[in-house]
């Protein structure tokens, strides 16, 4: 290779570097968002409802379940690991997380489960305002429909 050449390589080569370290360092700044963020985010989407179609366990200490609210739409939401505990998660079974508030509901044949999508550390929770929940005489009971 003649030296222009070989100079073309290596700025070819640095602008691949460059823009490697740039994508990498966004991927990055994703995983700074706070827990209080996170959590603001979570709790003022949009209400989810429909069949259960897919349940993963993330090593956050998260359950994603995937939500099939309609013939071709699937959405995931993100509840906490006492869910998946508590009970027993099969597919087919209605799932709804209200919007704007921490609550969710899980129905499976007649009875119904009310629960707090999750479980929010008191020092984020002050820091967050009002939250709606569920009031506590029904959190994580088996109710009929």
């Amino acid at each position: 290779m003649t030296k222009k050449q070989n100079s073309i390589f290596v700025i070819a080569l640095s602008i691949l570097i460059a823009l490697f370290i740039l994508k990498m360092w966004n991927d990055l700044k994703m995983f700074e968002e706070s827990e209080k963020d996170y959590f603001l985010k979570q709790l003022s989407s949009k209400s989810i409802k429909g069949v259960r179609t897919d349940i993963k366990f993330s090593k956050g200490g998260f359950t994603v379940l995937t939500i099939k609210d309609t013939v071709f739409s699937r959405k995931n939401v993100s509840v906490d690991a006492s869910f998946r505990y508590d009970v027993d998660i099969k597919k087919g079974n209605m799932f709804e997380k209200r919007s704007n508030s921490n609550k969710c509901i899980y129905i499976m044949n007649d009875s119904v489960y009310y629960f707090d999508c999750f479980k929010i550390p008191k020092e984020i929770r002050d820091s967050l305002g009002e939250i709606q929940e569920w009031p506590r005489d029904i959190v994580g009971k088996w109710t009929l429909k």
